[in-house]
């Protein structure tokens, strides 16, 4: 769609929403009184669930029914939602090139001109998007609290389980990176919370372990792959120096039958994707064998320094016969500049 050229008029002009039906994720269970979270991040981004901390997303109100969707596939099932406020939605015309979906609710619409919004990543965030309702209109909440992109929003891990730390028992804090990037430090005796700015004066604080990618169930089969789909966005300068996977339950390796693991970078703007670190469950040259909950080391990091913008991606691939990769976590070290 292009830019006004003359005054445009919409039917209704606004919406205020405080109480809506929403669409619950796949595998999950609404229970009246409970917090209600949209996920922004992994799998069922877009879609709502209970508040869960091993769930990105925010809580945006109280559940007013119980709804059971245990069962069903995203989208099957949906309940009513009290929200923390009143919500006042502006109606926008989608993008037809980068069109906004189910699964970017309530995370940011983009500005493409004056009258569409998009989910192609830009300078200009025109707010939270609320739906696409059934003519295609995209009602955005423009006056949102947040000022980042909600997809580069994720869980900082407590520590790297490879390290001596972990080894150690070394306690950290474990929380969501919130939208100032604020992140949680535990000091002697209390807990609060510093700016990153704060934090980088601190020579002794680690960079936090940032959580990409939750895959929460094990491949069906020895030959499924995992297609390439963004896992984080940089909002600033941002450097990654090591990506490693944590597996729930172990993996044999095979110099025939393999999988690779490649988080990849693209600039956001349509250019190619450029391998950042990869791995495969070879024994000659790879992985080798997994084992539960030990983190697997996705080897030597190449060009992991981020603009602004830059999209960080992961993909599976499988070799002759492969292998089933099992459920697990993804995480990247990283430093904000």
């Amino acid at each position: 769609m292009s830019a006004l050229t003359s005054p445009r008029v919409t039917s209704p002009r606004s919406r205020t929403v405080r109480h809506a039906s929403v669409k619950l994720a796949a595998g999950v269970k609404a229970i009246q009184g409970g917090a209600a979270m949209i996920i922004t991040s992994g799998t069922g981004k877009g879609f709502y669930a209970p508040a869960d901390a091993a769930k990105v997303g925010d809580v945006e109100g109280l559940f007013l029914e119980t709804v059971d969707n245990t069962l069903g596939a995203a989208g099957a099932a949906s309940a009513r939602v009290e929200f923390g406020h009143e919500r006042e939605l502006l109606p926008f015309v989608n993008d037809t090139g980068t069109p906004l979906a189910d699964s970017d609710r309530g995370g940011p619409a983009y500005a493409l001109d004056d009258q569409t919004v998009s989910a192609a990543v830009s300078t200009v965030v025109t707010g939270r998007l609320y739906e696409i309702d059934a003519n295609g209109v995209a009602w955005v909440e423009v006056n949102a609290s947040f000022d980042v992109p909600e997809a580069s929003l994720s869980n900082v891990a407590p520590v790297n389980p490879s390290s001596s730390a972990a080894s150690a028992g070394a306690a950290t804090t474990a929380a969501r990176q919130d939208h100032k990037h604020q992140v949680p430090v535990a000091t002697t005796g209390a807990e609060g919370l510093m700016s990153a700015a704060q934090c980088s004066k601190l020579t002794s604080l680690a960079a936090p372990d940032v959580m990409l990618w939750d895959k929460n169930a094990a491949d069906g089969g020895a030959t499924d792959a995992t297609t390439e789909h963004v896992v984080y966005v940089a909002t600033g300068a941002e450097t990654f120096s090591k990506f490693y996977f944590v597996p729930d339950a172990a993996l044999t390796a095979d110099n025939t039958n393999y999988a690779t693991l490649t988080v990849s970078k693209r600039d956001g703007l349509g250019g190619a994707a450029a391998s950042v670190a990869s791995v495969a469950t070879k024994i000659a040259g790879g992985s080798g064998n997994w084992s539960a909950f030990q983190a697997v080391d996705l080897g030597a990091v190449t060009g992991g320094g981020l603009a602004a913008g830059t999209l960080l991606t992961i993909k599976a691939t499988k070799t002759a016969g492969g292998v089933a990769l099992p459920a697990g976590k993804l995480y990247g070290v990283a430093a904000v500049a």
